[in-house]
């Protein structure tokens, strides 16, 4: 008898780590899902910040371009979006 109650409790224990260790693995699974979607959106604010720029940008080129009466070349015109 005595032998099944210390058996008993030893599976107790292995069985306590055991799901101890499952709920740290699924913690980190949850973590891993949120670091995930944290860099996802970084990734696309990163993108519209990008694609914002460059219509600030053309749009500065357009205005100039209209206000100055001038249609400019391509070599030109990489010269002004390049110093605004």
């Amino acid at each position: 008898m005595e032998f099944q109650l210390r058996s008993l409790e030893e599976k107790e224990k292995t069985l306590e780590e055991r799901a101890r260790l499952l709920e740290e693995k699924l913690a980190i699974k949850e973590l891993e899902k949120s670091l995930t979607k944290t860099e996802s959106v970084e990734k696309l604010e990163s993108r519209i910040n990008e694609l914002e720029q460059g219509l600030t940008c053309q749009r500065k080129l357009w205005l100039f371009q209209n206000r100055s009466g001038l249609v400019l070349s391509k070599a030109k015109t990489a010269t002004i979006l390049g110093s605004s």
